[in-house]
């Protein structure tokens, strides 16, 4: 029932109890206990368990309250454990998917900087990796595309538009250029603000 519950063998009989639960008291020796259940968004998680058989001061409702609060804390704690977890097992598995994808996956910020690209940026490019990071993605651009491409991110970051399938030429390493198939999507956080774009270059 998601309540508190103060115990007393003085005062309660065994059968204020489950079968089970007072089983354990038994083998545990407790004599009296509060229990409180931890709770997070209406949803039970355990409980927290307070043996206060030698406690000679009767029990206060506010120090049943304090209980009730760590028991929240714990709940929360809980949670947020859980989920960096998925938040860990996610970014695992986009690095696992990014690192095996022949063609490039790039995130830029919100004026076209580079966050993050895929190691398919220095086997197709010949860019290393590491020094792409915080340069400008429209700078390796040939220089008629770079103003067209920037445009484009303009219309992504403000209208939160998909932009899929559009050729531009990109120059490699060696000065050579190349023809390429880019999309452009809003990267959108959990808030719903856009925070860059993300896409693909093959």
């Amino acid at each position: 029932h998601q309540k508190p519950i103060l115990w007393d063998r003085a005062q309660h009989a065994p059968a204020d109890l489950s079968e089970k639960s007072y089983t354990a008291i038994q083998k545990l020796g407790v004599n009296a206990f509060i229990c409180v259940p931890i709770i997070f968004r209406g949803k039970s998680e355990g409980i927290l368990a307070v043996d206060i058989s030698d406690t000679q001061e009767k029990t206060t409702q506010s120090e049943i309250s304090l209980l009730v609060g760590i028991a929240q804390q714990i709940g929360i704690s809980l949670n947020n454990a859980r989920m960096f977890k998925k938040l860990q097992d996610s970014e695992e598995r986009f690095r696992n998917l990014s690192n095996n994808s022949p063609d490039i996956i790039y995130q830029l910020d919100q004026v076209g900087r580079i966050k993050f690209v895929n190691t398919a940026w220095e086997d197709l490019l010949g860019y290393p990796k590491v020094g792409a990071e915080g340069k400008y993605l429209s700078d390796y651009f040939k220089s008629g595309e770079r103003k067209i491409f920037m445009d484009i991110v303009g219309d992504v970051l403000s209208y939160k538009t998909k932009v899929k399938d559009r050729i531009f030429t990109i120059l490699d390493a060696k000065g050579s250029p190349l023809r390429v198939v880019l999309s452009v999507v809003p990267d959108i956080t959990s808030e719903g603000s856009v925070a860059g774009v993300v896409g693909t270059i093959r």
